[in-house]
């Protein structure tokens, strides 16, 4: 299940355009998200899905998975002129725009399961070192291992960075994949 954001803004028109509650607007948006198909991208830049069930509109930013508005689609959609992208380039660009974007996938998911590979081995690392810091009696070992783990901890940090910032990059490319 993909995970979306979902905006402040896009919360307070899913409560005043959908008439849904204010605590259950953003897991209700969220799951519809789940159905919904994208159809194209707006002239500003943002990725357009509808849920043809409920009739709503949702607009996604481009470089990540946040939903900044949602509509209903019964009223006019005057500022939204979406274009699939089959529809917008010729036969032979969208097959090499197709194929290049199913590369670059194939790609980063490469790296992403590295990342998580060495993600997990630092987080095993982690516990081992807290483990080893509950059987330490002598004040200097403890002080020693607590400097491992904070090192550690840093590093976790950084492998979590990059391992969302390649999860975007997936996210990016493989609606045209």
């Amino acid at each position: 299940m993909k995970q979306y954001i979902v905006s402040d803004h896009a919360a307070k028109r899913g409560i005043d355009r959908l008439g849904m509650t204010p605590s259950t607007v953003k897991r209700e948006l969220m799951t519809l998200m789940q159905r919904a198909e994208f159809q194209g991208v707006t002239e500003d830049g943002g990725r357009v899905f509808d849920h043809h069930n409920r009739r709503i509109r949702f607009i996604v930013a481009m470089d990540s998975n946040v939903i900044t508005t949602v509509y209903n689609m019964r009223k006019p959609l005057a500022d939204v002129s979406a274009k699939p992208l089959d529809e917008s380039l010729p036969d032979t660009l969208l097959d090499a725009v197709k194929k290049q974007a199913a590369k670059l996938v194939s790609g980063q998911k490469r790296q992403l399961r590295k990342l998580e590979l060495a993600l997990a081995e630092a987080e095993v690392e982690l516990a081992q070192k807290r483990l080893n810091r509950l059987k330490a009696n002598n004040p200097r070992t403890k002080q020693a291992i607590d400097r491992d783990i904070a090192v550690i901890i840093g590093v976790i940090a950084e492998n979590k960075a990059e391992v969302d910032a390649v999860q975007a990059h997936i996210s990016q490319y493989a609606t045209y994949a």
